[in-house]
């Protein structure tokens, strides 16, 4: 398993403001992105605890940067 994973910082964003239609870097603040490949992949794709689809929910947040909606990204992180 050596060589099959990889951890990233990525700025961190934030949802409840947008410019251009993309989140807001926040100064300061960092994600972490951990990627997995080859077996190590395997395994975690066999035995998930669940997994869930958010495509509808991307959806949702693009289009309310899109429109440059603090309102309608609120609503949704209120859901």
């Amino acid at each position: 398993m050596k060589g099959e994973g990889r951890v990233q910082w990525d700025p961190s964003r934030d949802l409840y403001s947008a410019r251009d239609g993309v989140p807001r870097k926040l100064s300061g603040l960092r994600a972490i992105q951990i990627g997995v490949s080859g077996s190590l992949s395997e395994f975690y794709a066999g035995s998930p605890l669940s997994i869930e689809d958010v495509t509808e929910l991307a959806h949702r947040v693009a289009k309310a940067h899109g429109q440059a909606s603090p309102k309608l990204v609120k609503d949704m992180m209120d859901e």
